[in-house]
């Protein structure tokens, strides 16, 4: 149903991916959380690394910085859904309907933009 993707470097993701996970259960569709860690110091690699053990996620450490677009098309590889959502690593989520409201738009169009802080 949904993969969401998330590019990580030099920031704690745990609170995004807590309420990502949340929302996910809540809604009853299939989904999986993808964060590949793109060469972050070793701080913040000991804060996320806790978030591998999450159901529904995947948390990888690269083993150097692949830039912005190559990680991305890196996480859209190895997604297992045809439905992606790419999230930025300090993105914010706006409400508790945020999760709902991209699945409610899926088949609607082929990309949706927007929804988040």
């Amino acid at each position: 149903m949904l993969s969401i993707l998330i590019p990580v470097y030099n920031f704690d993701v745990t609170t995004l991916v807590q309420e990502l996970c949340k929302q996910g259960r809540e809604c009853g569709k299939a989904f999986e959380i993808l964060c590949f860690d793109d060469g972050s110091r070793k701080e913040i690699l000991d804060v996320n690394k806790r978030i591998g053990k999450y159901e529904h996620v995947s948390y990888q450490l690269l083993p150097y910085n692949h830039g912005r677009s190559k990680i991305r098309n890196k996480l859209a590889s190895k997604a297992l859904y045809d439905n992606l959502l790419f999230l930025d690593c300090d993105s914010g989520i706006v409400g508790e309907d945020f999760l709902d409201n991209y699945i409610a738009l899926i088949g609607t169009t082929d990309i949706i933009c927007g929804g988040r802080i």
